[in-house]
């Protein structure tokens, strides 16, 4: 075995590399994060001898971002974890932080140690109360300091907090923490930053700046990013309100009433203008499956059930937009009666005159605490005061108590045996533990109740011979507890009712059988004719004569001339032993219930092994070496883990061809090897299938949709009955469909169900999955190329994506033109002469000073998260 790839030491979980085993042999892998199994299977290499196991799902489910509302620096605990890789005899350790980058060119490492787990702008505007957090995974012990600048003189640096190699941290850079560990002087920015032990700063520099409220309709979203870190963003745009009801009605003797109603509250929220680096960076809001909104006091979960993120011009994105509900959706509300007084507060009253309430503490008289008493409290992230309750206090504090001190008798004592105390009480002169009395006494040889070490009898009662003869009309057996789910002892009643915690017995008559909800089985289960050995006899080498046991008056065996017989011995007595027999019926005698039969050789058994037959033996039909109708049996193996069904069974070894079918884990049959059949997993595997639907799912349980070629792109039919889906159960055949068109001789698939957007090339609601995607551009010259006297040459640019047209998609910002006359310092200031000109240019005399003239436009496309270059070049002759 030869691992050629694995994780590296330090890793992002999107960015985790495979597995890839060089072996011939199968494989046991299993992954554990810490000391806890996370998945255990056996592979078998592929036909080129490669095993590939991709662990990046699995990794990246198990870790997680931790939010504390808290204005201290925290560790996050399960952001970051160590793994181990078991391949069978060989351990790989590595450690994985939760996050990626697309396609990051660094190792993870150098990637840590430089930035923050952030995407957000490095300047960024802030409030008073907005809660600002930075997350950072410190690969090495180092120091985050913290610059303030007060004045353009005047600004203070101190050391803000000291992480651990190794650990993940998230710091509350919220404008009012941060004043308060500069002794509430409020800065008109500051700046945060890593060094490490020896000084040198590792990270860039994030910069924060005080700013008012943008809008009275201002909110502050959070998100979990795909770094691994928490965002805040402030949302000051227009937020409306869409509350659905739906009103359940049950009539009832002609009259009707509501029984429920549905409530469904939808907000709508825009972000409100965004600059292009904020477009860019709130791009990674969307996907984020950890979002919330600071709501009155409180930091909520949301969950976005539809979203905008288009661009309203050419250009520039003005904002997005999208919709949200509350995670924890109820029809209850809490909204605040009356608004705390910020300052004093003058009351008038007729006839009294006016009296003051002093802001001061101090000058308030003493109330006695009560139930009721009212306090002052606050959110850290809320600008507005709220209030609680000395009995809401008291609660608290109560169950935080109770909480730390368990069950184990109190806060700062704990009682070994709590439990047992707890079940201690008192029936009469009897102590009882869970109800059950204790009270007991020994008896002496005669009977008689005495103290001393004697066996163990009752007390109650006089404990005589002829009483214990008696009690056998209705006897008790030990301690007997009534709950068949947890019996002990045993008890016979005078009805003859039998109650017992096991029964074994050689052989069972039951005329009616109930199984309580559950049955199992262990071992096999045949489902042929089958009968139990009551003497053998034998008859000559390898010839035995066995009886059968008769099940009932005039019972005959229904095994035939020429069965093989399949037979097995569970031997209780001996460490559950097991023998298994192999037999021919040679002859039946049906007037004794007998059956001549000879063993098989050893060589021509399962294992290798045989064993005579003895009495108590249980026979059954494997096949019959002649008659094809009895050559076919049902078996369910609890052992082998699978239901198998076996035809043209002759002999005891099996074949291929006997297996029919099978449903659990696989027979590995010699057309199922070097096919990747994981040994450990179920299989179904029949000679036909006649099946309405076939749903297909991955390994983790999502459904795989079907792909359907719907043809040419047609908006009309985006619009109708039948739309284009992604991943959707489609109204026409109720199968599972994602959809691809076609457009601009390029193949799209659908990415959002019901789009209306255009197949295209930039489209967010389609990928492109096929077609040309090679960049050109072409020159449009409506004055044509050939001048005179004069040069007037206006050229117009078009650049194409394949046969696409996309030069709309295109930015100004990212297209320039540049010349060659062969002097180089006038081809440098030439650009500047034609500000402006990018998707359409006029060339004059001046711009042809020789006599051939080279003019090269370059464009630049952004293509997702890449940028991808392209130039187009005319040459003019002077």
């Amino acid at each position: 075995m030869t691992l050629t790839e694995k994780p590296d030491n330090l890793s992002f979980s999107l960015n985790l590399n495979r597995f890839v085993i060089n072996t011939v042999q199968p494989i046991n892998f299993t992954l554990k994060k810490g000391e806890n199994v996370l998945m255990s299977q056996r592979y078998v290499s592929s036909e080129n001898g490669l095993i590939e196991i991709d662990v990046k799902d699995i990794i990246h489910a198990s870790l997680r971002y931790q939010l504390r509302e808290s204005g201290e620096v925290y560790e996050q605990t399960e952001l970051a974890a160590d793994f181990t890789a078991v391949i069978d005899d060989t351990e790989v350790h590595f450690r994985v932080v939760r996050g990626g980058v697309a396609h990051l060119e660094d190792t993870a490492t150098l990637f840590l140690k430089q930035n923050w787990l952030t995407w957000q702008p490095t300047e960024k505007k802030v409030t008073y109360y907005s809660p600002e957090f930075l997350t950072y995974y410190a690969v090495e012990d180092c120091a985050v300091k913290l610059k303030a600048y007060f004045s353009e003189s005047d600004n203070e640096t101190i050391a803000y907090a000291s992480l651990t190699g190794g650990k993940a941290y998230t710091l509350p850079m919220q404008y009012a923490v941060v004043a308060g560990k500069l002794n509430n002087r409020l800065p008109g920015a500051y700046d945060v930053w890593v060094e490490s032990a020896a000084g040198e700063r590792l990270t860039y520099v994030q910069r924060y700046r005080a700013e008012a409220a943008k809008s009275l309709q201002e909110d502050w979203v959070l998100f979990e990013n795909s770094l691994g870190g928490l965002d805040c963003f402030r949302a000051y745009g227009e937020k409306s309100l869409e509350a659905k009801h739906t009103h359940n009605v049950a009539e009832l003797d002609e009259e009707t009433e509501e029984y429920r109603i549905d409530t469904e509250r939808i907000y709508t929220k825009s972000t409100g203008y965004l600059r292009k680096d904020e477009t860019k960076w709130l791009l990674d809001f969307f996907p984020s499956t950890g979002k919330y909104i600071f709501d009155g006091n409180v930091i909520r979960k949301i969950t976005v059930t539809e979203s905008s993120a288009k661009m309203t011009n050419k250009f520039d994105p003005c904002g997005y937009s999208f919709s949200y509900q509350f995670a924890e959706a109820v029809p209850l509300l809490n909204l605040a009666r009356a608004k705390q007084p910020l300052e004093v507060l003058n009351i008038e009253i007729p006839e009294v005159g006016n009296f003051t309430l002093p802001p001061r503490l101090a000058e308030v008289g003493r109330l006695p605490l009560s139930e009721g008493v009212l306090f002052p409290v606050q959110n850290p992230y809320a600008e507005n005061w709220g209030t609680t309750t000395m009995g809401a206090i008291a609660q608290a504090i109560g169950q935080l108590l109770g909480d730390a001190a368990g069950t184990g008798g109190g806060v700062g004592h704990q009682h070994k045996n709590i439990d047992l105390l707890n079940l201690l009480g008192m029936a009469g002169q009897y102590l009882t533990v869970g109800g059950k009395k204790i009270n007991a006494g020994y008896a002496d040889e005669a009977g008689s109740l005495a103290g001393g070490d004697k066996k163990y009898v009752r007390k109650d009662v006089p404990e005589t011979l002829q009483y214990l003869l008696k009690m056998l009309g209705g006897a008790e057996f030990g301690e007997f507890s009534e709950p068949i789910a947890s019996r002990t002892g045993a008890k016979i009643d005078a009805d003859g009712n039998g109650m017992f915690t096991t029964l074994s017995a050689k052989q069972m008559r039951i005329l009616t059988l109930i199984i309580n909800k559950l049955s199992a089985l262990a071992g096999d289960f045949v489902m042929t004719e089958s009968g139990e050995i009551e003497s053998v006899e034998v008859i000559g080498e390898r010839t035995y004569r066995i009886k059968m046991v008769e099940k009932h008056k005039n019972d005959i065996t229904d095994l035939e001339v020429d069965d093989v017989l399949r037979a097995n011995l569970e031997d209780m007595e001996v460490n559950n032993t097991s023998y298994m027999g192999w037999y021919r019926v040679l002859s039946k005698n049906s007037q004794d219930n007998t059956l001549n039969v000879v063993m098989y050789p050893a060589s021509e058994c399962e294992g290798n092994a045989n064993y005579p037959p003895v009495a108590n033996m249980i026979v059954h039909r494997w096949g019959n070496a002649t008659n094809k109708e009895r050559q076919r049996c049902w078996y369910i193996s609890s052992p082998e883990g699978r239901i198998v069904y076996l035809t043209d069974v002759y002999k005891p070894k099996l074949e291929t061809s006997n297996y029919a079918s099978f449903y659990g884990l696989p027979v590995m049959l010699d057309f199922l090897k070097d096919k990747g059949i994981n040994p450990d997993e179920p299989y179904l595997w029949v000679r036909g299938l006649i099946a309405q639907d076939i749903i297909r799912v991955d390994y983790q349980g999502n459904v795989e949709a079907d792909i359907v070629d719907r043809g040419l792109y047609d908006a009309e039919v985006a619009k109708g009955p039948d739309p284009y889906l992604c991943r959707a159960k489609r109204s026409t055949n109720g199968r599972f469909e994602t959809h691809d068109v076609w457009a601009n001789s390029c193949r799209y698939r659908c990415l959002k169900t019901g789009t209306t957007e255009v197949p295209k090339w930039n489209a967010t609601d389609w990928v492109q999955i096929s077609g040309d995607t090679d960049l050109y551009i072409k020159f449009e010259k409506p004055n044509g190329d050939a001048f005179q006297d004069v040069i007037d040459c206006p050229i117009i640019v078009h650049i194409y994506r394949g046969v696409e047209e996309i030069t709309d998609d295109v930015s100004d910002e990212d297209i320039a033109w540049s010349r060659d006359t062969g002097d180089p310092a006038s081809d440098l200031a030439w650009p500047s002469q034609h500000p402006g000109e990018k998707k359409q240019i006029r060339l004059r005399d001046a711009d042809c000073p020789v006599e051939f003239n080279r003019f090269t436009c370059t464009a630049y496309v952004r293509d997702g998260n890449s940028v991808r270059e392209v130039q187009g070049i005319e040459t003019i002759n002077n």
